[in-house]
């Protein structure tokens, strides 16, 4: 046949084109002679169609059939007119491979390997070269190249590559993939380092906050004090203990006789106890019935009780109010006089204001957090007006504890 004799010189694409679909029909019949009938069938129908194709220089869709033929058939015929296919759609690393499968299938002699080895020497300085560097890799490194996974003893080795995009991939048990995409023109030469992974830092277990305690909407308080009492001027009750000679021999007392005594001020050391009894609207607001009572030394008695509000400023430190209704009594020693009898004496005489009314101020600092409560440092002035006019101060200082 006229077309086995190659030309003297490089054929145009086209001729190369018709030239290969020559050399490949020339054994097609032979190519496809032994194997199973349907197989064969088969492969020579693809490879009728791609031929045509190729005519008519469609090689996108005459590659893939010319593959598939070849994976039905295998024979270098089919193969030579792939690696032309692939060489016209650019893809000049897989035609070169191509090429040199020819070379190894075919007699030095025949023409299909001297068609072979005059394209290799024209493609081999257009075919990309990747070096592909893996740094620091970590235990387990998987590397692939578009889709397909590098043997370990391939990374650092020179790769040819059809010229285009392609993209590179590496992964690692706990550590955080990474991907490069690169673009390769015809005849360059490139080494691609892969930095080493990052890894994956995990976070510690997460340690759930223990739930606060179960907070109680009501408050109790109890404590002490100790203080000062003072009243002025109030009511004077002078003792019966108190008596004077009426000029008869008798002795008087001021029931029975007009005394009088001075009108001073006094002030003495008193102690007591004292209660609030409240509904927390909130943990730092507090309201309430606050009750208080107490002896004064050398006599007499201090109480109240009323309303109160308390409410925390900042961190441990608390203010509150409260409206007091009470009274106070003290006994003092002062001198007592009978004018119509021109006689004094020094006895004791109780001050006290009677029913009382007034505010009290409350300022505390709480020393000590518990689970239970709070162990508190306080002190109370309170001021109580008596109906009579007298006028109560009560000054303490004491310690209680408020149970959550």
């Amino acid at each position: 046949m006229a077309f086995l004799s190659l030309p003297p010189r490089l054929p145009s694409a086209h001729g190369l084109t018709a030239q290969c679909l020559a050399l490949g029909t020339t054994l097609a019949v032979a190519a496809v002679a032994r194997p199973a009938e349907a197989t064969a069938g088969e492969a020579r129908r693809l490879f009728d169609r791609a031929r045509e194709l190729m005519l008519a220089e469609q090689f996108t869709q005459a590659c893939p059939m010319l593959a598939r033929s070849y994976e039905l058939v295998p024979r270098s015929s089919t193969l030579l007119n792939l690696a032309v296919c692939r060489e016209r759609l650019g893809q000049s690393a897989s035609a070169h491979h191509a090429y040199r499968r020819v070379l190894e299938q075919e007699p030095p002699e025949s023409d299909r390997a001297r068609l072979a080895q005059k394209r290799l020497a024209i493609l081999a300085p257009r075919v990309p070269w990747l070096t592909l560097e893996v740094d620091e890799p970590a235990d387990g490194t998987i590397v692939s190249l578009d889709g397909i996974v590098l043997p370990r003893g391939e990374w650092g080795q020179p790769r040819a590559l059809d010229p285009g995009t392609h993209v590179v991939e590496a992964t690692a048990p706990g550590h955080l993939p990474r991907t490069k995409h690169f673009q390769l023109t015809s005849g360059e030469r490139r080494t691609l380092v892969l930095g080493a992974l990052e890894r994956i830092v995990s976070s510690p277990p997460r340690v759930p906050e223990p739930e606060p305690p179960e907070r109680r909407l009501w408050t109790l308080e109890l404590g002490a004090y100790v203080g000062l009492l003072h009243i002025s001027p109030g009511i004077r009750t002078i003792s019966d203990d108190i008596a004077f000679d009426d000029g008869s021999g008798s002795r008087v007392t001021c029931a029975g006789v007009s005394c009088r005594t001075g009108e001073g001020a006094e002030g003495v050391a008193g102690l007591g106890v004292n209660a609030f009894a409240g509904y927390q609207i909130t943990p730092g607001l507090h309201i309430g019935q606050r009750v208080f009572v107490g002896p004064s030394l050398g006599g007499g008695l201090s109480g109240g009780t009323g309303p109160t509000v308390a409410l925390q400023v900042a961190g441990p430190f608390w203010v509150g109010a409260a409206a007091i209704i009470g009274g106070g009594s003290m006994n003092v020693q002062r001198r007592v006089e009978a004018p119509s009898l021109g006689q004094a004496a020094i006895g004791d005489v109780e001050l006290s204001t009677s029913l009382a009314f007034g505010p009290q101020l409350e300022l505390a600092f709480h020393l000590l957090e518990t689970d239970q409560g709070d162990l508190v440092l306080q002190t109370s002035p309170t001021f109580l007006f008596g109906k009579d006019g007298g006028m109560g101060v009560l000054a303490p200082i004491g310690l209680g504890f408020r149970f959550r």
